[in-house]
């Protein structure tokens, strides 16, 4: 799992982010833009960046374009299990991940940022990064996914704050299409990793990484060391063989035991424009008996074909463009007048039993 860390550069930025779908970090970085009257990628590089002499390190793709900077862009990677080999991604500006990633950097200008908070310095004053790292929501405890030794976990302004082994440790990870990342530090013993890899899945290597160098650090003796290659590799095959199972979500499972009630309109009259202004448009067209929308010309692009199950119900197949992601969610159209007015995906599954609709416009 760390063969494709092995070579990598230090000179070669990789892309990097942090709760990338929290958008209140980007509500965070709008206000910051308002009270300050500065572009959000100019106030940090101006605050932090400049000062910490991160000369490698930009906001979104555009910021590596208007540096001039493309050449030194590492290639972000997928598996495809199907195919077994990487997958090439592009580069892509997402605006929507302001406040929360989008920033572009290297191990070597990153590590400046954990070196300020292990030794104190600035930009940052001792008592606001003391407040950044505090702990202020305690995680759900999922004994399925828990790490060993680990104590609960609690979030702070946009860190986690750990124990592991009763030794305190302060950071967080992300990952966007081809890249994943890591980023730890230990502030008792003055020790941090950041650990970032050009492809999918670059993060359990991350984890192996770091808590095979932690023990060390700790001083944990030889036989008290867990085997965290194995432990990764296990936790890693065990979701992968879970995906594999039956992926039909219970209310689809329910619906399919009962007799199948026809539509209310002809399939193919579906078709046409929706809109919705959080999620924008959605075309819908009737391509050799299937009904599609074809997204990919989003930050994350992706394919949906509607399944008709019963009645107005349908199951929305998403796929990412490269087909390595496929999931079931439910989709409804709303009838009026004999037409149909809208179209409801469920895009958001911690919405319970709520859709996204968007109405047709065409």
């Amino acid at each position: 799992m760390t063969r494709n860390l092995r070579n990598l550069p230090l000179s070669k930025p990789l892309r990097t982010t942090y709760q990338y779908n929290n958008m209140m970090y980007t509500a965070a970085s709008y206000l910051v833009e308002t009270l300050t009257k500065t572009p959000y990628a100019e106030f940090l590089k101006e605050k932090f960046w400049d000062p910490l002499g991160m000369t490698n390190t930009y906001h979104d793709y555009s910021g590596v374009q208007d540096a001039g900077a493309e050449e030194n862009l590492a290639t972000g990677y997928s598996w495809h299990v199907k195919k077994e080999k990487f997958i090439p991604k592009k580069w892509v500006n997402e605006p929507e991940g302001t406040g929360a990633g989008s920033i572009i950097s290297c191990p070597a200008d990153y590590i400046k940022w954990v070196r300020s908070f292990l030794q104190k310095t600035g930009p940052l004053s001792k008592e606001s990064q003391d407040e950044l790292v505090k702990g202020r929501t305690i995680i759900d405890w999922d004994p399925e996914s828990q790490v060993p030794l680990y104590g609960h976990s609690t979030y702070a302004l946009g860190w986690l704050s750990e124990s592991y082994r009763g030794h305190r440790i302060v950071g967080h990870g992300g990952s966007v299409a081809g890249f994943d990342s890591l980023m730890r530090f230990l502030p008792e013993h003055e020790w941090g990793i950041y650990v970032i890899g050009n492809s999918n899945g670059a993060d359990e290597a991350g984890e192996i990484i770091f808590h095979w160098l932690t023990d060390r650090v700790l001083g944990v003796k030889e036989e008290d060391r867990i085997d965290w290659f194995k432990w990764w590799k296990d936790r890693k095959d065990k979701a992968e063989a879970e995906d594999d199972e039956d992926d039909m979500q219970e209310w689809e499972k329910e619906l399919r035991k009962q007799e199948k009630k026809v539509l209310g309109v002809p399939i193919e009259q579906i078709a046409g424009h929706y809109y919705d202004p959080g999620y924008k448009d959605l075309i819908v067209e009737w391509k050799d008996g299937k009904l599609e929308a074809d997204c990919s010309d989003r930050c994350f692009g992706f394919l949906i074909e509607f399944e008709h199950v019963s009645e107005d119900v349908f199951v929305a197949l998403i796929r990412d463009t490269e087909d390595l992601n496929v999931s079931r969610v439910r989709a409804e159209i709303k009838i009026e007048d004999g037409g149909v007015k809208s179209l409801g995906v469920d895009f958001e599954g911690r919405l319970e039993k709520r859709l996204i609709w968007f109405q047709r416009v065409d």
